[in-house]
């Protein structure tokens, strides 16, 4: 049984603190190694350690969805989710939007406090209407160890899932770092409330308003 809050506690605190892609992966490693019961796959991740991913194309994907953002009709704030898939196996990044202010505040402040948000939360605060910004398969990085597909073959379970997380989340802050950039995308909107995580099951990785990204 994976613990989804441990899992998601730990990559939070890394894209909080992380000065950039690298350190984030720096920091993932680090958390692995204090979690060995959980992440029990040593030689991975000193391979992890030692390698350059390619982090241009993952922000390029991000930039690619969150300038498909348009502006909303009466609407002034919306949900950003980040879904890294199973196994894992991609990156697919969707805007989810709901009927009413009330709706959206409660369940922000739900999320805010909570580190794991499930599917069945969403519908009962009526977020729906979802929108596909971009979807990639880590198979198009062609990285010997994000497209484990196409090279080992080794399927790495909880080891895999933290280190695809934590890459997948520190390339979505990356450009939201930028106040400019935040401004640009959020069109007529108040606030975007941005999650990462895997199909059913999310945390709450920041907020972004016209002032820039919070991830308090």
């Amino acid at each position: 049984m994976v613990n989804w809050a441990g899992m998601f506690a730990g990559v939070q605190a890394v894209v909080r603190s992380a000065e950039g892609t690298a350190d984030g992966i720096q920091r993932t490693c680090a958390f692995a190694a204090q979690h060995p019961d959980e992440y029990d796959e040593p030689d991975y991740w000193a391979r992890v350690a030692s390698s350059t991913f390619p982090f241009d194309t993952l922000i390029g994907w991000i930039h690619e969805g969150l300038l498909a953002l348009e502006p909303l009709d009466g609407e002034v704030r919306s949900l950003l989710l980040l879904d890294c898939g199973d196994c894992p196996d991609g990156l697919w990044l969707g805007e989810c939007r709901t009927p009413s202010v009330s709706d959206y505040a409660g369940f922000e402040r739900y999320v805010k406090a909570n580190v794991v948000v499930e599917g069945e939360d969403f519908a009962q605060a009526h977020i729906k209407d979802v929108k596909v910004l971009t979807h990639h398969l880590v198979t198009e990085l062609n990285d010997p160890i994000l497209s484990y597909p196409l090279f080992d073959k080794q399927w790495h379970g909880t080891n895999g899932y933290l280190l695809w997380l934590a890459a997948a989340s520190l390339a979505l802050s990356q450009p939201l770092r930028d106040a400019n950039f935040c401004r640009q995308i959020l069109h007529n909107r108040e606030r975007l409330l941005i999650m990462s995580g895997f199909e059913e099951i999310f945390f709450d990785l920041g907020t972004v308003t016209p002032d820039g990204l919070s991830l308090e």
